[in-house]
């Protein structure tokens, strides 16, 4: 990791503090011609590729920097040298041609760089998928359907999603952390839109959908407003929820008098496409566009967690 920084003075190894999201731990390197290069591990690395703010300290400066699109930067590196087969270490890489790696997948096309599943196999283990391509920003906008992979945390389970590609852009995710949840947000558009959240993901503590009302509360700004609350399911395409103060009948009673909200900012809002679902023993909230167009399949959205014999099983609704 290599900071355009560095202390006064001849050029010497150097090591230091470094804070990523409140937790501190040393770090070494060295400082030359006002840079700064710290080493890496692999659990450094993983904590550049989680992490959402970093704070290290250089000489008598303390450097912040936003952790923003790290994961991906982190995952292009690993794609890259699976792809061309050359390694850091490789020094005629630069001169002599590389051959093609030799794939063992069946239609022999890659594998996904984090789970090691076959790209043109991944689609099996979703339970749905779009049939068409995302809606053209523009008339004669050449787009389809691609799929994904995003690395979830703890390194043994992953999220597959189909993103929309227009021409050479890719739509992607990245996962970040708070205190609270676990965040996806679209730090890549293939449609040159504004990074935006897509996702909050809770711990559902085996309540199932009743831990919904429960998250929904500690949005809340008042008891007042979550009062009569309960959750109710809207929809199965994919599996959708929403926190409401009166039962559906009502609700479609109410319609003609226009678009409705209730219990709070994560509760019922009939000016957002947003909805609660589930996913194994954790909540989504989710965020879909707001656009005709769609950067992210919200329906594709499937987390793979080890199964036990090598291999991994998709998280069911």
């Amino acid at each position: 990791m290599a900071i355009p920084y560095a202390p006064s003075g001849p050029n010497n190894d150097w090591s230091s503090d470094w804070e990523v999201d409140g937790d501190t731990r040393p770090i070494g390197g060295i400082a030359t011609n006002g840079w700064t290069i710290a080493w890496l591990g692999m659990p450094e690395v993983d904590r550049i590729r989680m992490g959402n703010q970093m704070t290290i300290e250089i000489g008598r400066a303390s450097v912040q920097k936003q952790l923003f699109g790290t994961a991906a930067v982190v995952t292009k590196i690993f794609e890259c040298q699976e792809r061309l087969g050359v390694t850091w270490s490789d020094p005629s890489a630069a001169s002599q041609p590389v051959a093609a790696p030799v794939s063992d997948c069946p239609d022999d096309g890659p594998r996904f760089p984090g789970s090691g599943i076959c790209q043109g196999r991944a689609v099996n283990y979703m339970s749905r998928y779009p049939e068409s391509a995302p809606y053209p920003l523009t008339a004669g906008q050449a787009c389809q359907w691609v799929l994904r992979e995003s690395a979830l945390p703890g390194g043994d389970s992953f999220l597959l999603y189909f993103a929309a590609q227009c021409r050479q852009k890719t739509s992607e995710l990245e996962f970040s952390a708070t205190n609270h949840f676990g965040a996806l947000t679209l730090v890549r558009s293939a449609y040159d839109t504004p990074p935006r959240p897509v996702a909050e993901i809770y711990a559902g503590h085996g309540r199932g959908a009743s831990g919904i009302l429960q998250r929904a509360k500690e949005w809340s700004q008042s008891a007042g407003e979550m009062a009569g609350c309960f959750v109710v399911q809207t929809g199965t395409d994919p599996l959708q929820f929403q926190v409401d103060n009166v039962d559906p009948a009502q609700s479609q009673a109410m319609a003609s008098d226009g678009p409705r909200a209730a219990c709070g900012p994560r509760g019922l809002d009939q000016d957002s496409p947003n909805f609660w679902t589930m996913i194994g023993d954790e909540l989504w909230y989710l965020s879909p566009s707001h656009e005709a167009y769609e950067d992210i399949h919200i329906p594709s959205l499937t987390v793979l967690t080890k199964d036990g014999s090598g291999g991994y099983v998709a998280s069911s609704y």
